[in-house]
């Protein structure tokens, strides 16, 4: 799950409706994924491990190119899977933007 940084005002509404629309059936086909079988306590451990590394690391602003942050979003698939993954990921992205961290931003 990848994000840009957009103002507000910048898209038309039909198109923010529409990718709002797409998220919310991949986040439901995620749901019913992970739901049709059960998960190991193991796994949800990692999972929460994980989703708590990643909003740190997230956080960090890298001054690169306009400044860039990692979200581990690989390494998240690869140790607990696609659909837990990408509920994580979706977790991580939806605290950050709560924060109102935005990559650039100067404070002084």
């Amino acid at each position: 799950m990848a994000h840009i940084h957009l103002p507000d005002g910048v898209l038309p509404i039909q198109w923010v409706l529409f990718w709002w629309l797409l998220a919310l059936a991949l986040l439901v086909v995620a749901l019913v994924a992970t739901r049709r079988r059960t998960i190991a306590i193991q796994r949800l451990a990692i999972a929460g491990m994980l989703a708590a590394v990643s909003f740190a690391v997230f956080q960090i602003n890298i001054p690169f190119a306009g400044g860039v942050h990692m979200t581990l979003t690989p390494l998240i698939g690869i140790l607990v899977g696609p659909g837990i993954g990408s509920l994580v990921i979706f977790i991580v992205n939806l605290l950050s933007a709560a924060v109102g961290r935005r990559m650039g931003a100067r404070r002084g």
